[in-house]
């Protein structure tokens, strides 16, 4: 509860005070657990871990409200410790899907993921757009595509006849 409080002390939004209080609640098993060079337990899933402190913040925001901070302090401490204890003893735990997670997808499927949603987006683009608009866009397209090809024709033409690079005789 101490950084939900002291959030809500120094008059914080509701959201950024119930944050405070997660985090607080979360961060000293969090280095407790890399102290010791174990995985943390926030990351690892299964057992009610965050939810408790979520809870536990947004009751005594709510007690805060109610303009009973001092009650608040106590009980909202006591209802995340309950649930705690009570998703311990009942087995309750947070599911997770460790296939389902992007951070464990690898390079190549996560490009085919974006590949196909870049289809997908582009689909649908040329669906809502109007054939107007579209021809206007590809020949400004083929216009500036026309540009760089000029560009860089130019350019190879200037370093074949030793007129691009570096001045052989610079200024002092």
């Amino acid at each position: 509860m101490t950084g939900c409080v002291k959030a809500l002390s120094h008059d914080l939004p509701y959201l950024s005070a119930i944050f405070m209080g997660v985090v607080t609640g979360v961060g000293g098993g969090m280095i407790r657990d890399v102290v010791i060079g174990q995985v943390p337990g926030i990351f690892r899933g299964g057992k009610l871990y965050a939810i408790p402190a979520l809870v536990s913040g947004a009751s005594m925001v709510a007690f805060h409200v109610a303009g009973h901070d001092a009650v608040g302090m106590i009980i909202s401490p006591v209802l995340g410790s309950g649930l705690a204890i009570l998703s311990y003893w009942r087995g309750w735990s947070v599911a997770t899907d460790p296939e389902w997670a992007p951070v464990n997808m690898t390079v190549a499927q996560l490009r085919c993921a974006l590949r196909v949603a870049e289809v997908h987006g582009r689909n649908a683009a040329r669906r809502i757009e109007p054939s107007p608009a579209r021809r206007l866009r590809h020949a400004a397209m083929e216009r500036a595509a026309a540009r760089r090809k000029g560009m860089q024709d130019e350019i190879i033409r200037a370093a074949r006849a030793g007129e691009w690079g570096p001045d052989p005789d610079p200024a002092p």
